[in-house]
């Protein structure tokens, strides 16, 4: 399995404002997942939290982001992720990490 290091992740203001001039998006139960294509030859991940959270839950959540995105890494290609989680509530559910985990991993399967 590959690494998501920096180099695949979106670290900048501007990689992230791509992401308002016409990516396609999925609606999942705890937010968005937008993508729009890239010429780099593999996948690039960015997270955006709108949540109030305390630091422990907020990496709770990007390390089930990021671990379901490594493991469908062969099926995502080409492309730039930005997740979106905007449920609150949810975030604070124990068990949202693991449904967080297991929609991701099928929406790219």
């Amino acid at each position: 399995m590959e690494s998501l290091g920096y180099p695949r992740r979106l670290h900048h203001r501007a990689d992230f404002l791509a992401f308002f001039r016409g990516s396609k998006q999925q609606t999942l139960s705890f937010g968005r997942v937008f993508h729009i294509p890239n010429s780099l030859g593999h996948f690039r991940l960015g997270i955006t939290l709108k949540v109030k959270a305390s630091s422990v839950q907020r990496n709770k959540i990007k390390r089930a982001i990021r671990e379901s995105m490594r493991q469908s890494a062969a099926k995502l290609g080409s492309r730039d992720y930005n997740v979106v989680i905007q449920s609150q509530q949810k975030a604070k559910d124990p068990l949202f990490y693991r449904e967080l985990f297991s929609e991701i991993r099928k929406t790219f399967q």
